[in-house]
């Protein structure tokens, strides 16, 4: 079995008058289920221009990422190319965002209780 899946490649950039500025720089997503690619998208993720006149050749670049069936499981996992994240990896990684937020919350109390109270106090409330 056959069948065809459109894939469309999102060009934007600025026309002028004797050229374009198009935009490069992009992602790849594939999907593949037994050796099958079943989905495909790619979208621009920054402004990086080039400049286009005539007949010229388009550099396209950026990462591509392929992703076992219709899940985001990603297929290159142990791969020197994977930019996938471990286990024990992640836990570290939430537990340094759970210390930086109670760490911003302290702060933020000790800034409040010692520089804002003080001058909202004066500001807001006369003393006779």
């Amino acid at each position: 079995m056959q069948f065809y899946i459109p894939f469309t490649i999102p060009f934007w950039g600025v026309v002028e008058n004797n050229h374009l500025h198009v935009d490069t720089h992009m992602n790849y997503i594939f999907h593949a289920y037994h050796g099958d690619i079943i989905g495909a998208t790619a979208y621009p993720v920054q402004d990086r221009f080039q400049t286009i006149r005539g007949k010229d050749i388009i550099h396209m670049h950026g990462v591509v990422k392929w992703f076992d069936g219709q899940f985001f499981k990603d297929l290159t996992r142990g791969s020197p190319f994977s930019s996938g994240v471990g286990g024990d990896t992640l836990i570290y990684i939430l537990i340094w965002c759970a210390f930086m937020v109670v760490l911003t919350c302290i702060f933020a109390m000790i800034f409040y209780r010692y520089s804002l109270k003080p001058k909202l106090i004066e500001k807001y409330i006369k003393q006779d």
